[in-house]
């Protein structure tokens, strides 16, 4: 990675307090392997859930024998099961995320560092992937926190090229896997829309969470007079004058971009952030993911 994202995703202090955080799966997830991932199902774990009435045939070491000897009643205590979690992420890497400064590829390569740490450190199956005109399937699951400098070095090769296209990639590019997590990161800019394409990444059982990276000019550009603008994707250039009635207009235009993804979000049950990147990182992390449903602490 660029040395601007190691020195905060590799300090010491940055990471003891990222230890404290873990993804949010609101399903029940079906893993093989004991993790540190709770699901609805009931098994054999270290941490109390509920208790019922036993029956014939139930394991009689799971009997609480206080309850028996308070009540004269036979009850089985029951458990969480700790189960291991399918987390894919998902970066756009279309030119238009190389707008603003620091660019949105940047942060979106920070962001899903961190996810990808949270991930490998709770023993959960992480996959890297990144998106334009194709899904590009780079890393496969993987297990285990030794496993953290591969993702490093993955997105720190990834060069924005081409356009999105959420429809093309996210239903037929789409790999196939078991129930978990599937985290967008992305812009979400695309004349062809975003919906047909999550909808599909939704239709896999898949706990969604959509993370907005804008920048600070795109939300609320300034600059007016005669000036022409430049599609980073196409290369298509339009020559405008721009007023501060235009501007206005623009910005109720974008913000009514981001209220409908937030209410498609909501329609949906995936989970939602709007993460501008003159917002610090670590804010980003701690505060608006765990508001936003994607984090939380422990």
């Amino acid at each position: 990675m660029s040395e601007e994202t190691k020195s905060e995703l590799l300090h010491p202090a940055f990471l003891k307090r990222l230890d404290k955080l873990a993804l949010v799966a609101r399903r029940a997830v079906v893993g093989k392997a004991s993790a540190e991932r709770r699901s609805k199902r009931k098994g054999t774990s270290v941490e109390f859930a509920d208790f019922r009435n036993y029956v014939a045939g139930d394991d009689f070491r799971h009997i609480d024998w206080n309850l028996y000897g308070r009540l004269g009643q036979l009850f089985l205590r029951l458990f969480v099961a700790e189960e291991d979690l399918d987390v894919r992420i998902y970066v756009d890497r279309s030119k238009s995320m190389l707008f603003g400064n620091p660019s949105k590829l940047i942060y979106a390569k920070k962001i899903a560092a961190a996810i990808a740490y949270l991930g490998l450190r709770r023993q959960d199956r992480v996959a890297m992937n990144t998106f334009g005109e194709a899904m590009d399937l780079g890393l496969p699951p993987n297990r285990g926190h030794a496993r953290i400098f591969r993702f490093f070095s993955y997105l720190d090769s990834i060069d924005p090229q081409g356009i999105t296209d959420f429809r093309t990639t996210f239903r037929k590019g789409l790999p196939k896997g078991r129930r978990g997590a599937a985290i967008v990161i992305s812009d979400f800019l695309t004349p062809e829309g975003y919906a047909d394409g999550l909808k599909a990444l939704a239709g896999q059982s898949m706990q969604v969470a959509l993370v907005q990276v804008a920048a600070p000019e795109e939300i609320s550009p300034a600059r007016v007079g005669d000036l022409e603008l430049i599609d980073m994707e196409t290369g298509a250039k339009v020559p405008v004058t721009v007023t501060p009635r235009i501007l206005q207009a623009y910005r109720r235009t974008y913000q009514a971009f981001c209220e409908d993804l937030r209410g498609f979000a909501r329609r949906f049950q995936m989970s939602y952030v709007h993460a501008p990147t003159d917002v610090a990182f670590e804010k980003l992390i701690f505060d608006v993911l765990q508001q936003g449903g994607i984090v939380w602490g422990r």
